[in-house]
């Protein structure tokens, strides 16, 4: 809300307004507040054909054998993170 005011203010959009009056004015619309959702990507060039190639070994596995993903990373979590902006 703090951003919203400001950016309003900075804009000229309104000459004051307060986080609550804007609140009320948001919840009023039917708009409500959402975290925003980040992802990480790849920079590899080669990640989208490496990628069919795993899921492939998922879909189609050998019959004689085990699929292991080793993430050469270490413990690098790519589960999308909530932010505030």
């Amino acid at each position: 809300m703090a951003k919203l005011c400001e950016h309003l203010l900075d804009r000229g959009t309104v000459a004051a307004v307060s986080r609550e009056t804007l609140r009320r004015i948001l919840r009023d619309a039917g708009v409500s507040w959402q975290a925003t959702t980040t992802w990480k990507a790849s920079t590899d060039p080669d990640f989208v054909a490496k990628m069919h190639r795993i899921l492939d070994l998922y879909d189609h596995p050998p019959g004689d054998g085990r699929v292991i993903c080793v993430d050469e990373f270490g413990p690098l979590n790519l589960t999308p993170r909530k932010g505030r902006t």
